[in-house]
């Protein structure tokens, strides 16, 4: 794939995400609803709930958006396709599938496998 068909794409996924992260900013149609007297922990925790689950898409969608600024950078640069670790070339496959990829195969599954050893602790 040509850089400048990568970059119309990034942007494109870009466009999508901020769209998206507005939907999900602001305030859910359930915040104005009343809270029953005799369900007021189960309401409590249903909207808990739901401002958790908004949340976690809001950071996941912050995340995609760094990573997709991250590689328009790189396109600058002429850097993309390079990994930000070990400096090899990353497989034309894997940004086909995942054109802000950062990490070749190696360094993600590295990276990984980093994260769990801190969880398994």
């Amino acid at each position: 794939m040509k850089t400048l068909e990568i970059r119309q794409i990034l942007e494109n996924e870009h466009k999508q995400l901020t769209i998206e992260l507005g939907l999900n900013a602001g305030p859910s149609s359930n915040d104005d609803r009343a809270v029953s007297p005799f369900n007021k922990k189960m309401e409590a925790a249903s909207q808990i709930t739901e401002m958790e689950q908004r949340l976690m898409k809001v950071r996941r969608i912050n995340q995609q958006m760094a990573d997709i600024e991250h590689a328009l950078e790189k396109i600058v640069k002429g850097t993309y396709g390079v990994c930000d670790d070990c400096r090899k070339p990353i497989a034309a496959e894997r940004l086909k599938v995942v054109p802000q990829a950062s990490l070749c195969l190696d360094c993600k599954a590295n990276q990984h496998r980093s994260l769990l050893s801190t969880y398994v602790r």
